[in-house]
């Protein structure tokens, strides 16, 4: 029973953690910050299911449910570092 507690709250902690996080991130402007990237991607996170969004995110290779996310946050001028992780 220990154990399958023990499972669950490993389960919980590594499961529920911030997939974007700024360090993964590159922008060319001037000015942008970690407090301007997280004001960036609450807004993104919340419109990551309009099309435009989708569609940016696709074109730029992105795939699955970070597509509009990440399309958003490209349209804001921020890159992944990694592109390939999505």
């Amino acid at each position: 029973m220990k154990l399958i507690i023990l499972a669950l709250a490993i389960l919980v902690l590594t499961g529920c953690g911030e997939d974007h996080l700024y360090r993964d991130f590159t922008h060319p402007g001037p000015g942008a910050s970690e407090k301007t990237f997280d004001g960036d991607s609450r807004i993104c996170d919340a419109e990551k299911n309009k099309y435009s969004h989708k569609i940016r995110g696709r074109e730029a290779g992105y795939t699955g449910g970070h597509a509009g996310f990440l399309g958003c946050m490209q349209g804001k001028g921020w890159e992944r570092k990694n592109p390939e992780l999505y």
